[in-house]
């Protein structure tokens, strides 16, 4: 088989091809620009979804009073003192703090390498 004639076998081929798959029609091109739009639509709300998660990881990167309470068993009053402790220690190494948070993983630290799971 020569060159020519293997071009244009496959030239008939791909004509075949594109006839049987309707390329060119109405039909063919609404099914391609829904096939597009639906897409985008799952790409945005793959990005959502990535975006969402990003958030909850960043929220969880802090633990709170209620947090402190149930790992140590104590009241919210004395859970608020363990934060403003782990808090001032924070400071004092120049690290910005935020009242009524602890960053988890110092909070784990500073509690014997306790490990909080979500």
């Amino acid at each position: 088989m020569s060159i020519e004639e293997f071009k244009a076998m496959m030239d008939g081929l791909i004509a075949e091809e594109e006839g049987r798959l309707g390329i060119g029609t109405e039909e063919f091109k609404e099914r391609h620009k829904e096939t597009v739009k639906r897409h985008e639509e799952i790409m945005e709300m793959i990005e959502r979804i990535r975006k969402e998660d990003e958030h909850r990881k960043m929220a969880k990167q802090f633990v709170d009073v209620k947090d402190v309470m149930e790992v140590c068993g104590t009241s919210s009053s004395k859970s608020y003192a363990i934060i403003r402790q782990l808090n001032s220690e924070l400071s004092e190494r120049g690290y910005v703090t935020i009242p009524g948070k602890i960053p988890k993983a110092f909070f784990e630290e500073k509690l014997y390498g306790i490990h909080i799971t979500e």
